[in-house]
């Protein structure tokens, strides 16, 4: 292994030091999740170090992601700690908070994540859903992810904060150049470009406040008996569109893709709509995208390894449902596995809050699709791209399908 030694710090043994690039690595393979599960629980230390992208570590093994992310006291999301994101320039609400702070801020949101809630905008995401799937029919065939993925969780994020819809295309590019960027002052740049857009967004949601609109509660809510500050909500803003958009695009995408390449596995869910909940669950697990990452606060030695304040950790939760090691024959897709485990919304107290609202998006969209589409496959020839990053995604998805 020829690494850049400079890059790895003192404290690192050479023993833990394994060749990574969370960008690069996931895009060497078709399937990210299966090829880099097989890569690293066949053959890296279980936390590891990586001199890429600015020197940090990674954690594979679910057991040591579920310890790890439920010790917020050593291991905490608030950016001080953690060498690379000291210097962004918006906290995220939510996501960039350690308890207290950080359950006085969720609790702010929690009602708008509500299953009532959710269940209350279903028509809102099955018109959405139904709006595209029909604008492409006739076509027999599309570009998956930019013609549908990407435009989906967009128009009902924007719809959930009454945005102009005509802010689409605007935040879609942002959020590319944020997720896909290996220049951090770029990604900066965009998140500064995309708070610009959302706090007209947010101003507007001061001027007619909806108690079931989360900006809203956002600029009414309080935390330890304060207001929030601009900068919080404007983070909060933020971080829930970023999280929406790529989570639901990019797993909606995988999911997409593994059914087109496995018609035996599309036609049990046309002819059996009643395992559509389960099946949506175990396309989850093997479709995880986002990888939480932290920082370290103090100098102590953990499972064997030694960690020095400000070090940068991320975790693959991506490949947490496909760890031999917590489930059974977890490269198989089994739509009628009984625990269908897995960690691809995190895990502890920043176990993601629009988890639901993401499976409802995603199960709705198939449940619809299914109704419309009764054969498809991937487009012979196509060259499919998937890519790495902060989260996973697949770069196109040509597909075509019967319209009769």
């Amino acid at each position: 292994m020829s690494l850049n030694a400079t890059a790895i710090p003192n404290h690192v043994p050479a023993e833990l030091v394994f060749d990574f690039d969370f960008y690069a690595t996931p895009g060497q393979f078709s399937n990210p999740q299966q090829g880099v599960s097989e890569l690293l629980h066949g053959g890296a230390p279980p936390i590891f170090f990586t001199p890429h992208n600015g020197g940090h570590w990674v954690v594979s093994r679910r057991k040591d992601c579920l310890e790890m992310l439920r010790d917020h006291e050593r291991f905490p999301v608030d950016p001080q700690y953690n060498h690379d994101r000291r210097n962004n320039p918006v906290r995220f609400l939510v996501k960039d908070y350690d308890p207290p702070e950080h359950t006085e801020m969720r609790n702010l949101i929690n009602p708008v994540f509500a299953v009532d809630a959710i269940r209350n905008r279903e028509p809102l995401i099955r018109e959405v859903a139904v709006s595209l799937i029909d604008a492409i029919f006739d076509q027999g065939q599309c570009e998956f992810v930019s013609e549908v993925a990407e435009a989906y969780p967009v128009e009902i994020f924007l719809r959930m904060v009454r945005a102009p819809l005509h802010l689409r295309q605007d935040m879609l590019d942002l959020a590319h150049k944020f997720f896909r960027s290996q220049d951090p002052a770029a990604a900066r740049e965009a998140m500064t470009d995309l708070g610009k857009i959302l706090t007209g967004v947010i101003e507007s949601a001061r001027a007619d406040p909806d108690e079931n609109d989360m900006l809203s509660r956002l600029v009414e809510g309080k935390v330890s008996g304060r207001p929030l500050t601009d900068d919080e909500i404007l983070g909060g803003a933020i971080f829930v569109f970023l999280a929406g958009l790529d989570t639901v695009t990019a797993m909606l995408s995988f999911v997409m893709k593994y059914l087109a390449s496995n018609p035996e596995q599309y036609q049990r869910l046309i002819d059996e709509p009643e395992i559509l909940h389960g099946a949506t669950e175990e396309l989850i697990r093997v479709s995880g995208v986002a990888q939480p990452e932290r920082g370290v606060k103090g100098d102590f030695e953990h499972n064997g390894v030694q960690f020095k304040e400000g070090d940068r950790l991320i975790f693959l939760i991506q490949i947490g449902g496909m760890d031999p090691e917590a489930v059974e024959n977890s490269q198989e897709v089994d739509f009628d596995r009984a625990r269908k485990s897995h960690m691809a919304f995190s895990s502890g107290q920043h176990h993601c809050s629009g988890a639901g609202l993401t499976r409802s998006e995603i199960e709705i969209f198939l449940e619809e699709w299914t109704k419309r589409v009764k054969s498809m496959s991937l487009t012979p020839g196509s060259q499919i791209r998937a890519a790495g990053g902060r989260v996973w995604m697949l770069e196109n998805l040509p597909l075509m399908w019967a319209t009769k």
